[in-house]
């Protein structure tokens, strides 16, 4: 990233957009100290820079329910493709 990308400020309503969230919400995490940002003036700016760096510390992925490709390859590979049965044959027939 260039050094003017680290300078370019957004306002709420351009994060909210990237971000697909309403601007009272982002204002919300403002005041909630939840989201990076800066106050200049009376008007709240985000750096894109910033933003980034706190996506990626704040991104979570519940292992339970979102398994890495990588344990789902290895369930396939011991358990082997799931096998046919009477209640997967009547799905996949073709009428006849």
């Amino acid at each position: 990233m260039s050094p003017e990308d680290e300078k370019l400020l957004f306002t709420v309503e351009e994060i909210a957009e990237q971000l697909q969230k309403k601007a009272r919400t982002i204002r919300e995490m403002c005041y909630n100290h939840q989201i990076p940002h800066y106050k200049v003036g009376r008007s709240t700016r985000f750096r894109l820079v910033d933003i980034l760096k706190w996506l990626e510390q704040d991104c979570r992925v519940d292992p339970i329910r979102n398994p890495t490709l990588r344990e789902i390859k290895a369930k396939h590979n011991q358990s082997g493709p799931p096998a046919l049965t009477a209640s997967n044959r009547a799905v996949t027939a073709a009428p006849g």
